[in-house]
């Protein structure tokens, strides 16, 4: 499989915050761009941009499982979609009760919250039991719902919900509901069918999967409209206004041909799967590295939510970008004041164990030694940082000084 990963550049466990770019692609735009016109013009350079875009949105509808009716529209990214779907259902809703789940990302709660805040919304959250979504009591929630979002797996700890499940029960009883499904740490890691399960709308963002970063979609399903967010030109059929970003869409396009040519989703998932038990392994040599998810909970395949207990997570993270490794902390520093990851707080995790974890989420890459070889070097850092406070300001806190 080709690669053109520098050997000597940081090994990426911290996917979910942003993949990385497939072999070439950087090359391909660059070639491309050059004959781009913008793409609402009629002259041969705009008409060249206008079919890029327009071949990309059948990639993006077969990696989802869209139907071929179905609208995507292009986005600066998921940020923008999410926001998109949820205040585009919002204007002129009859029923103003939104439900969601408290293990959201952030676009999705805060953009639920503004509608309850300021826009009169009643705001519903499905319970927990643990990092699952309890159904027991979905009739009762859903039930004179305008709106409806719930992820496809989650961006911290890699959980996947049954939105095929909970789509079927929602179309029984509150079956003029709009559900948006939040996608994006599921596309190219597990099979996705958004025509077949149902739902009104998905969202996906580009840097996410191997392409650049500054692009996304919203897929609608066939017939159903948002109200734009932003006014202007008539693009995306009236519903995102301004000059599509072309380069972003081609390189989404250009990573999901990559990823079709590489054994598809099932062969990427396998990859990850391969890296990530190399992590395991070589992080192993630490002792007590504890997962947080339990193994029965199914999981996306490259993602591991991890537990060091007596290290604190922001303290690892820093030391193992200084040996080359990336990965990511649910919480972070600010004024001295550690906030622990809300996602593994509404897990039932306490405090001290949310601060002490860690999100370890690789690549596809096929070099899976390279994972091992990351997973000793944490279980370095883990040996070096055990006993160490969160956010110290003392000596004994800094880890500039480790070797």
């Amino acid at each position: 499989m080709p690669s053109e990963r520098n050997p000597t550049s940081p090994i990426n466990c911290d996917a979910n915050g942003t993949f990385g770019l497939v072999p070439g692609v950087c090359a391909a735009v660059a070639e491309e761009s050059a004959s781009w016109g913008n793409p609402s013009s009629v002259h041969q350079a705009g008409q060249r941009a206008r079919a890029v875009i327009e071949e990309a949105r059948d990639a993006v509808r077969e990696i989802v499982g869209a139907g071929p009716r179905d609208a995507v529209v292009w986005t600066s990214g998921a940020t923008e979609a999410n926001n998109l779907a949820l205040r585009g259902f919002a204007q002129g809703a009859l029923r103003k009760v939104i439900v969601s789940s408290p293990f959201e990302h952030p676009s999705v709660l805060e953009t639920v919250r503004h509608l309850g805040d300021h826009d009169g919304w009643s705001i519903r959250l499905l319970p927990v039991l643990g990092h699952e979504l309890s159904l027991e009591k979905l009739a009762e929630i859903i039930d004179g719902a305008g709106i409806i979002s719930v992820m496809l797996a989650n961006n911290e700890t890699g959980v996947i919900y049954p939105i095929r499940s909970i789509v079927r029960e929602i179309r029984k009883i509150n079956p003029s509901a709009m559900i948006h499904v939040d996608a994006v740490q599921g596309v190219s890691r597990i099979p996705i069918a958004m025509a077949e399960w149902g739902v009104d709308a998905i969202t996906l963002s580009g840097h996410k999967i191997g392409g650049l970063q500054g692009g996304g979609a919203l897929v609608l399903r066939s017939g159903v409209l948002v109200e734009p967010e932003m006014t202007g030109g008539a693009q995306e059929e009236g519903m995102r206004a301004g000059t599509q970003p072309v380069a972003a869409i081609y390189s989404i396009h250009y990573a999901l041909r990559w990823i079709a040519q590489h054994g598809g989703v099932a062969g990427r998932a396998a990859r990850m799967v391969a890296n990530r038990k190399a992590f395991l392994e070589g992080v192993g040599k630490a002792g007590r590295v504890e997962p947080t998810v339990a193994p029965m909970i199914p999981t996306v395949p490259n993602t591991v939510s991890l537990r060091v207990p007596g290290v604190a997570a922001d303290f690892l993270v820093v030391a193992a970008d200084l040996h080359g490794v990336l990965l990511s902390s649910g919480s972070a520093c600010s004024s001295g004041t550690q906030r622990p990851s809300p996602v593994l707080l509404s897990a039932g995790l306490s405090q001290e164990v949310a601060r002490e974890t860690v999100r370890v989420s690789v690549t596809d890459d096929p070099d899976t030694e390279r994972f091992y070889q990351a997973g000793a070097i944490v279980a370095e850092c883990i040996e070096r940082l055990k006993g160490r406070a969160s956010c110290s300001h003392g000596k004994e806190g800094s880890v500039g000084s480790m070797s």
